[in-house]
């Protein structure tokens, strides 16, 4: 038999019996799952030089996307919301889960301050989120620059020059 009968025979042999190669593919697929991602890494691996086998790779990766976006996107939104979420309490929880100038505790109002009125430079330093992410893993080595505020301290401490009102009004009382 040459090649090209080969090639003919397997085709047609594929096409009578699609449905069976198929559930066997994925059964072997399932059992052996390890062993299936280790080879596609190292078939990816070897071909990622070949700029026709990337172009195809990308391709396959946008019909894809297109046909799914819907629902990748929907769950991309979920599990970043959850993780925001997860960051900040965990942020919330190292910087005691208060208000340091008023004691508000309801996380929802609760924001994270630098305490040198540096967050603008430090902003520009890193991207948004960051600065959460640092202090959560643990990763940030100052955490005394920064403090627990709610909304109106914090408004109130832009608004009057870097020092809370409840501050300044509980000094301006004490004199």
């Amino acid at each position: 038999m040459s090649a090209t009968e080969r090639l003919k025979y397997d085709r047609e042999y594929y096409l009578r019996n699609k449905e069976t190669l198929n559930a066997r593919s994925r059964e072997y697929s399932k059992a052996n799952k390890e062993r299936v991602n280790a080879q596609k890494r190292e078939y990816y691996k070897l071909r990622s030089d070949d700029p026709l086998f990337m172009r195809r790779r990308r391709e396959i990766a946008k019909r894809s996307y297109r046909r799914n976006s819907a629902t990748i996107r929907a769950a991309r939104k979920t599990s970043s919301k959850k993780r925001r979420a997860e960051v900040k309490a965990t942020v919330n929880q190292i910087l005691g889960g208060k208000c340091t100038c008023c004691g508000e505790r309801e996380p929802m109002f609760l924001d994270l301050d630098h305490v040198y009125n540096d967050g603008r430079l430090e902003r520009r330093s890193m991207r948004d989120g960051r600065i959460h992410r640092k202090i959560a893993s643990g990763e940030c080595a100052n955490i005394d620059r920064y403090q627990l505020l709610c909304r109106n301290c914090n408004w109130g401490k832009y608004r009057n020059g870097g020092v809370c009102p409840h501050k300044t009004k509980g000094a301006a009382t004490n004199e």
